[in-house]
């Protein structure tokens, strides 16, 4: 397939997009027996388990933001595809907007 700058457009338009910034609180496990004590230091390590991701947001449901961190062109164009919990989010903001 040839590409010039007339498909370029067309293609980029597929996928055009916000790009946005999630903070959300990732889930948190530990296997093992645990008294009161050690399952309150497990959540006070949940602090640590605040993370940022960046991306384009694919779609979204009442219950996910389906976020990938790669985008392109073709019959495939997203990558690094990560499923975050409405509840877990802390903030989203738009990074950058596409232009119209």
């Amino acid at each position: 397939m040839k590409i010039s700058k007339k498909t370029t457009k067309e293609e980029m338009k597929k996928t055009r997009r916000d790009i946005v910034l999630i903070h959300w609180w990732d889930a948190v496990s530990d296997s093992g027996w645990n008294d009161e004590r050690g399952i309150s230091e497990l959540v006070t390590k949940n602090e640590e388990h605040l993370v940022w991701s960046a991306g384009v947001i694919v779609k979204s449901d009442r219950d996910f933001y389906y976020l990938a961190g790669d985008w392109g062109m073709g019959d495939n164009p997203f990558n690094r595809v990560i499923l975050i919990p409405k509840g877990m989010v802390k903030t989203k903001r738009i990074i950058r907007r596409w232009r119209k």
